[in-house]
């Protein structure tokens, strides 16, 4: 079963809710989109019109196993076959590793990925309203919410029906009744953005968990991007059977600030040290990085400050939304000094390898050579994201330019050479 290549697990086994509110096969998949799938009838689900088990035992999750046992491609998993063809991890192969192989959906899932609502102390560039309340906040100071600067994002489709979304929609006691019967059975548990640390849904859930003692058969997994990590939080982590704690940074130092805006490196690394310090052997703890058209330029820098964290995995993601902030964007120029960058790097970090994780992170540099070496030529959609930029820019009172002068020479903003040969030349 396992053996076919385009079966996943988390049909038979998970399900996920966006901040929006919708259902989903896994936070990967494309049908929230609405133009993706297949299937000849409804495949969008949503948490106030449906209840979680309605999804599950929905004509459309039927129609998902049956492809899938059939080892047939659908269109909504395309992001992991692409994954896969670069020789990277993905969160299909990731699925079967840690939930198994099934043969028929289970009863109830056993496990739930959960985006509780859209709450975010932070302003990433590849965000939109749907995932961050900073963002949303931010655009419509900008008028972007009547006229949003692109089409499609991380959750689905981008417009103003964003702004008028009820994003407390975890507050329905019809979804907690729910949600609690069926946590007897879960395995797994997953908590994404918005940002879960500062979101009180999570907090309530993982307490009400504790004191009933289901918690110490779970495995908890939630991806932070670590500017406020509550004390309660890592107290709550020793009752799980085993935990995931993943940091989001796209960058070292100013890159990272300036994608992840407003993190404070300092602070952030701090936050960093202070989990690490705390948790016992159960808690696994990873970078998670998220590539797209200007983090691409600042990577051997990220890979060369995490080589030392030995005790750090890593997760790799390509950025698909919005289209103009694909790592698609780059030049044939840009594209050889990358790969050359990248290569070189392969090279120095061969001679220093001293755990399996060392030659993983290897194998995923590699893939990204690969994709780089394969993807179509998007830089035509420069412009749009120039002048994404340069709004951004005024509103929050930063510059690209100041943060990763290589990006911003790729967008055609004007930066001294001084900069360019620093930022060649700078690194951990």
């Amino acid at each position: 079963m396992s053996k076919k290549r385009h079966y996943c697990a988390y049909p038979f086994s998970q399900i996920t809710t966006t901040p929006t509110g919708q259902y989903k096969l896994c936070c990967s998949s494309a049908e929230a989109h609405g133009f993706v799938s297949e299937f000849p009838g409804s495949f969008q689900f949503d948490v106030k019109s449906h209840s979680l088990t309605e999804f599950w035992q929905s004509d459309y999750m039927n129609w998902v196993r049956q492809k899938h046992l059939a080892g047939e491609p659908i269109k909504e998993c395309e992001a992991c076959f692409e994954y896969e063809s670069n020789g990277a991890e993905s969160y299909r192969q990731r699925a079967i590793r840690e939930l198994g192989v099934f043969e028929q959906a289970l009863e109830t899932p056993k496990s739930l990925d959960l985006k509780l609502g859209n709450k975010c102390n932070a302003s990433c560039l590849f965000c939109d309203p749907s995932s961050s309340s900073r963002i949303l906040k931010e655009w419509r100071e900008l008028g972007w919410d009547k006229k949003p600067p692109f089409k499609t994002g991380l959750t689905g489709d981008v417009n103003s029906e964003l702004f008028d979304i009820d994003y407390q929609w975890a507050e329905d006691p019809k979804f907690w009744s729910e949600l609690l019967n069926i946590s007897q059975d879960l395995t797994n548990l997953k908590f994404t953005g918005g940002e879960p640390l500062i979101n009180p849904y999570m907090m309530k859930f993982l307490e009400i968990l504790v004191e009933s003692g289901q918690s110490q058969g779970m495995r908890l997994q939630v991806t932070t991007n670590g500017i406020v990590v509550p004390r309660r939080f890592i107290e709550l982590t020793s009752d799980f059977n085993e935990v995931e704690i993943n940091f989001s940074v796209d960058g070292y130092e100013k890159q990272n600030e300036y994608i992840r805006y407003p993190t404070k490196w300092n602070s952030w690394l701090k936050n960093v040290h202070r989990v690490m310090d705390r948790v016992d052997g159960r808690v696994g703890l990873n970078f998670q990085h998220s590539i797209s058209a200007y983090s691409l330029f600042g990577l051997r820098d990220y890979f060369r400050w995490m080589w030392p964290y030995k005790n750090f995995g890593f997760h790799l993601f390509r950025v698909y939304h919005p289209e103009f902030q694909q790592p698609d964007l780059l030049e044939p120029h840009e594209k050889e000094w990358i790969v050359s960058d990248l290569s070189s790097l392969i090279s120095e970090f061969k001679n220093q390898i001293s755990c399996e994780r060392d030659e993983k992170l290897i194998s995923e540099i590699q893939g990204i050579i690969n994709f780089i070496e394969k993807q179509e030529d998007k830089s035509h959609l420069k412009d749009d994201l120039r002048r994404f930029i340069e709004a951004l820019d005024q509103k929050r009172g930063i510059s690209i330019v100041d943060h990763m002068p290589m990006a911003a020479h790729s967008l055609g903003f004007k930066v001294d050479k001084k900069f360019l040969n620093e930022g060649r030349a700078h690194g951990p």
